[in-house]
């Protein structure tokens, strides 16, 4: 019931969004936008993307270290079909579907796995929060900035309090008054276990963290040029922090809806127009986040078919992913 109740509230928002994005867009204005497409500009934007993600998986496999280790080929399966799988539910429930699939194809406890993706979900956010304010930096103050000014203090404030909890359930969990709730304790140990790991992995994962975000933005600005569309860095990282943002909403699979609102609104903060914004957020949906979505639920429906059973390790492990 609250699953189905988190995916009608997304899609609700979604829809939402997207009539607020677009009621103002004339749609004889989104001919002429699609029809000067550069495709070499989106192709440049997909490779660009593509490398992104695998740098990601490479990430993955650092952070997953201290639970499983696994292969290059067994982390860039788990990250990308759950990307995938998080592109298609809405509300973000494909979170919960990686950390699912991990269990059941490697044996990892899911609230091991989830405390992994936790990890990884605040290594973006921090670099997101960076970027927001690279972006309002350079932007001049308009109505449109707005939104921006109090999400920007906003965004920092709930980063430090999601960091220093995380931390501090890792160090002190143990003292937690758990002990009358084994089903509670073994979980929060999980969770805890695999904090204090991707701690260790800390500088390195930064490093590839960083490397992601230069890629990402890269491509972003590959189909902003696609489409004619002239930014400056300012400009860039305050669209990529918008679009990054708006996926924390809950939302319409695909990020329909959140996607528009927060292009529209970035555009409207460096002073270009609505139209060629809900294009290239729905161009960033087909091309980019398309391009994934189609590649794991391929890779995942394949694994079905051929299926595959989880990995084996020793029962304990085996058990204990099971139960958590």
């Amino acid at each position: 019931m609250r699953t189905l109740f988190r995916a009608i509230l997304g899609i609700a928002i979604g829809g939402l969004l997207f009539w607020l994005a677009v009621r103002q867009i004339d749609p004889g204005q989104i001919g002429p936008i699609v029809g000067r497409m550069n495709w070499l500009g989106c192709l440049a934007a997909i490779g660009l993307y593509w490398l992104g993600m695998g740098v990601r998986v490479l990430r993955w496999r650092a952070l997953l270290t201290s639970v499983k280790p696994l292969t290059l080929m067994q982390s860039g399966e788990n990250l990308i079909v759950g990307y995938a799988v998080n592109n298609v539910l809405p509300a973000r429930l494909g979170e919960i579907f990686r950390a699912d699939f991990l269990c059941r194809r490697h044996g990892v406890a899911r609230s091991a796995a989830l405390g992994c993706v936790i990890v990884e979900r605040l290594h973006d956010l921090a670099f997101v929060v960076l970027l927001l304010n690279i972006g309002l930096a350079g932007v001049a103050r308009t109505a449109f900035t707005g939104p921006f000014t109090w999400l920007a203090p906003l965004a920092s404030a709930g980063l430090f309090v999601a960091v220093v909890g995380i931390w501090m359930l890792a160090l002190w969990h143990e003292r937690l008054p758990l002990d009358r709730i084994p089903w509670v304790r073994d979980r929060v140990e999980h969770l805890a276990r695999s904090v204090r790991g991707a701690q260790k992995q800390l500088p390195f994962t930064l490093m590839l963290t960083a490397i992601i975000w230069a890629l990402e933005s890269s491509a972003l600005m590959a189909l902003l040029s696609a489409f004619s569309v002239k930014a400056d860095l300012h400009a860039l990282a305050l669209f990529q922090s918008a679009s990054a943002l708006a996926s924390l909403l809950p939302s319409a699979p695909g990020y329909v809806g959140s996607l528009q609102a927060a292009f529209v609104l970035a555009f409207g903060a460096v002073d270009l127009p609505a139209a060629p914004a809900a294009v290239v957020a729905t161009a960033t949906q087909v091309f980019l986040l398309g391009s994934v979505t189609l590649v794991g639920l391929i890779t995942l429906a394949l694994g079905q078919a051929r299926g595959r059973q989880p990995a084996t390790q020793d029962a304990a492990d085996t058990r204990s992913g099971r139960q958590a």
